[in-house]
């Protein structure tokens, strides 16, 4: 009975030994999958900073060929005003020495100096509105690329205390 009682004991054991070694594979597995998706986790971290640094970039591009082409326009709208001052101080001299006829043909220079400086000042509020946009862009994707650090973070975060618990439970 006592031989029956100790091999009955020793099976126990064993069974234990055994449920013991497949819980230990158990949580070990867990655990490597836990660290899977953590690493996968920062790898999409970092391919999506990647990608916002990107559009930043490009929208940081696109900010300056609007100030380029602004700055350029404006040029040229000066050149061409400096041009119809120019023709104004001419016809000037001209009515003083021909009169009247001369006189309609400054009005009609002057006419075309406001209608130039009415196009600077448009093709500058339409450039402006541009960059205000860009801006808002820029800001728009700062604000998605935050969100989704923080979103990242946050599984991260959990991806980590999942890890914790797994270890807490494994080592308990």
């Amino acid at each position: 009975r006592l031989a029956e009682e100790e091999a009955a004991a020793e099976e126990e054991r064993q069974r234990l030994e055994e449920e013991r070694l497949a819980e230990q594979a158990r949580l070990a597995e867990e655990e490597a999958l836990a660290d899977a998706e953590r690493q996968r986790l920062e790898k999409e971290r970092l391919a999506e900073e990647v990608r916002l640094a990107e559009e930043e970039a490009a929208t940081e591009e696109e900010r300056q060929r609007l100030e380029e082409k602004r700055l350029a326009e404006e040029a040229r709208l000066a050149e061409e005003e400096a041009a119809a001052e120019a023709e104004r101080q001419r016809l000037e001299e001209e009515r003083l020495a021909e009169g009247a006829k001369i006189a309609e043909e400054k009005a009609a220079a002057e006419e075309e100096r406001q209608r130039l400086e009415e196009e600077r000042l448009a093709e500058e509020a339409k450039i402006a509105e541009e960059e205000a946009a860009a801006e808002t862009e820029r800001q728009r994707l700062e604000e998605e690329r935050l969100a989704e650090e923080a979103r990242l973070a946050e599984e991260e975060a959990a991806a980590e205390e999942e890890r914790q618990r797994l270890e807490e439970e494994r080592l308990a």
